[in-house]
């Protein structure tokens, strides 16, 4: 391909902007995405869980969905036959004493529900770690991962800026003689 110097450069400028666009695009999807991860650990009476949402939460809700939850059977509820956790109940978490209310099932004394009550001392309203108690809450983002057609058009942008700058070099050149 012989090209003009100026022309040659226009060309490599289109390329370069046509890969910070990509890498921009990817970037920003990535940021997007903002999920919130709650983790709760409870060492004293021995259960954890942990859940992920689209976004902070900021009103009054229900959890029923869970990444993981965990009861230690020497536990105060383990002990007493508890054996999962069926929901966790949020009481308006922006406001002065938010309240985490875990609801348990199984067996024994913990039928037909037994429950684990928090109250914190500030509004949840945000990523970072709460404590209360020895209890401690930690809200954090969740790390993105590039879907694979992100990733498949970054790896065909890439290759044809590698394409595209192979045949503009001048032939005669000591990378053309190396090929």
């Amino acid at each position: 391909m012989n090209l003009k110097p100026s022309a040659a450069l226009t060309f490599g400028m289109r390329v370069g902007l046509l890969a910070l666009m990509v890498l921009g695009y990817l970037a920003s999807a990535a940021l997007a995405k903002g999920d919130a991860v709650y983790s709760f650990n409870e060492p004293g009476d021995g259960y954890s869980w942990s859940f992920a949402v689209p976004s902070i939460i900021t009103t009054t809700t229900s959890i029923t969905s869970f990444v993981t939850t965990n009861i230690v059977p020497t536990g105060t509820f383990g002990s007493i036959g508890c054996t999962s956790i069926d929901s966790v109940g949020i009481s308006d978490p922006a406001g002065p004493t938010p309240i985490f209310d875990t609801f348990f099932s199984g067996t024994g004394s913990c039928s037909p529900s037994a429950e684990g009550l928090v109250s914190f001392s500030s509004p949840i309203n945000s990523f970072g770690t709460f404590t209360a108690a020895g209890r401690t809450l930690t809200i954090a983002p969740s790390a993105g991962v590039p879907e694979p057609s992100s990733l498949l058009l970054l790896g065909a942008g890439l290759s044809a800026f590698g394409v595209m700058r192979r045949y503009s070099l001048p032939h005669g050149t000591e990378a053309e003689v190396q090929r």
